[in-house]
């Protein structure tokens, strides 16, 4: 599989996502009395920064098939013979789907795999299913790197 794109999550959202479960380590790291604590909150704060930092959206394709995904909550195979077809769009993910990462549906407005962005590659199935991918500035390129047109 060829990876088209790999989009982090974009630094406003890290920055957001990282405020409050900072301070509640920071907390954790004033009242900690032993080694248990300590490894507990090691483990957190591992645990965060893989997550801020490893979060992110990712499309990939070969000759078969597509694979879309939001790494490490979600991954979806799309048949090439499956795909209706590819296109561009712009969603706004906090009012249209409630927020960031893996929202929606499938089979009505569409499942939304967003890292912060507002262009998305769009995939409607022969079945009427949608998913939307978060490529910012990339989705033109990765919609030619598909094989289809932009289309709007």
């Amino acid at each position: 599989m060829k990876r088209l794109l790999r989009k982090p999550l974009n630094r406003a959202l890290r920055g957001t996502l990282l405020v409050s479960p900072a301070l509640l380590l920071l907390v954790g790291v004033f009242t900690a009395d032993s080694v248990v604590t300590w490894l507990i909150l090691a483990a957190a704060l591992t645990l965060l920064f893989v997550i801020i930092f490893g979060c992110g959206v990712s499309i990939k394709a070969n000759d078969d098939a597509i694979v879309i995904g939001f790494f490490p909550f979600y991954r979806k195979r799309l048949s090439r013979d499956s795909i209706a077809r590819v296109y561009a769009d712009k969603v706004r993910p906090f009012e249209e789907f409630g927020g960031w990462g893996v929202k929606g549906s499938a089979r009505k407005n569409g499942l939304l795999l967003s890292a912060g962005e507002a262009q998305v590659v769009g995939f409607e199935l022969v079945d009427g299913r949608k998913y939307l991918v978060g490529a910012g500035d990339a989705t033109p390129h990765v919609i030619s790197l598909l094989g289809s047109s932009p289309s709007t």
